[in-house]
């Protein structure tokens, strides 16, 4: 039975400095500890003719803070060619 490897991903800080972690508690004891947040940012809903929405907005997730650190997450993406 083949087994699956963990997933690596890239944290970059608001510093520019990146942390290779599998988990978000691996991320905070690479980091020196501290609470963990998520972190969120609201963006303009698209209407359906393409143009943006003064009103509405959406609420997107797009990382974490970990201590004093703000950081977003990546993870690696394949495609077929």
């Amino acid at each position: 039975m083949m087994m699956r490897s963990r997933q690596n991903y890239l944290f970059l800080d608001q510093y520019g400095e990146h942390e290779w972690a599998h988990t978000v508690k691996e991320l905070r004891e690479k980091c020196g500890g501290g609470h963990i947040s998520k972190m969120y940012n609201e963006r303009p809903c698209l209407n359906a003719d393409g143009t943006t929405s003064s009103v509405r907005k959406e609420t997107f997730h797009v990382g974490y803070v970990v201590g004093q650190r703000w950081f977003t997450q990546f993870a690696p993406v394949e495609r077929p060619a």
